[in-house]
């Protein structure tokens, strides 16, 4: 967590999911099946995209309006930290080339022809992965990272913290139980659920997925690098068509080194005076 964090007011928080899911559930059962949006997108050859704009939307009214401008929620509050945007840019190129480098050397085992991918594809097909990209490093990503690592991971610790390392585990089961449960409407809306096993099983990877990105959080204490890696969860942007396995491979290995080497990943304090009596730190 981050040193100098408050808990926020009971109200806040509820107010904040609340409205999250209800804005989660326009997004995806009103604007991303709208003409408007189709119209509104395609100036920008899908560089703007649906993902970008829902997201912007909620971070400007849940973590702008709600926490910010609502429950005067500061860096801290939000899980951000001053000097940490260089380290989480050179902590995500370099995961990046670690996928691209797994990539390549699998092909090359196999023995199997190298084959471009869209990253580097000249019909077109570059400019809506980029828009992938900015909607999940600006949008997506940046949203889900500040409301349910940066705020809500924090809040819970805070609440439980009397538990010790207890109460640490209780707010990590809490807070990305209700990571998991946000994508609920997605799915509904999508169709992408066949059964109840199957519904379960998503639901469970997401949570898994949410204490990894909890776990990069908690250690280097660069929520902007989490936000980077959660990035490449959902868009690889590999520029070798590897097998299926590389991905999930590669970005486990990578948010377990980031989680082992976290300690290494944070800048230097300026000062070592010790944090005031009943604050948050790691």
């Amino acid at each position: 967590m981050i040193a100098g964090a408050r808990p926020l007011r009971p109200f806040v928080l509820v107010l904040a999911l609340g409205v999250s899911v209800g804005l989660s559930c326009a997004a995806n059962f009103v604007l991303f099946g709208s003409e408007f949006l189709r119209a509104s997108t395609a100036w920008s050859g899908e560089l703007v995209n649906g993902t970008l704009v829902a997201n912007l939307v909620l971070i400007a009214v849940v973590v702008a309006g709600v926490l910010v401008g609502v429950g005067g929620a500061r860096a801290p509050e939000l899980g951000l930290r001053a000097r940490t945007l260089l380290p989480a840019l050179g902590g995500t190129l370099a995961a990046w080339g670690v996928l691209n480098v797994l990539a390549l050397g699998a092909v090359v085992a196999a023995g199997a022809p190298i084959e471009w991918s869209g990253v580097v594809a000249a019909d077109g097909a570059a400019l809506p992965l980029l828009g992938e990209v900015l909607g999940q490093l600006f949008g997506n990503a940046l949203y889900e990272e500040l409301l349910f690592r940066g705020v809500l991971l924090t809040q819970c610790a805070l609440l439980f913290a009397a538990r010790g390392r207890g109460g640490l585990v209780l707010a990590l089961v809490v807070s990305q139980a209700i990571f998991a449960l946000q994508h609920v409407p997605n799915r509904v809306a999508f169709d992408q659920w066949a059964d109840p096993a199957g519904a379960a099983l998503d639901l469970l990877a997401l949570f898994v997925s949410g204490l990894c990105f909890s776990g990069v959080f908690l250690r280097t204490r660069n929520l902007l690098l989490a936000v980077g890696l959660h990035t490449l969860v959902n868009v690889p942007c590999l520029f070798v068509s590897g097998p299926q396995w590389v991905h999930p491979a590669g970005m486990a290995l990578v948010l377990l080194v980031a989680m082992l080497l976290g300690p290494r990943l944070v800048p230097a304090r300026t000062s070592s005076a010790s944090p005031p009596a009943g604050v948050l730190t790691t």
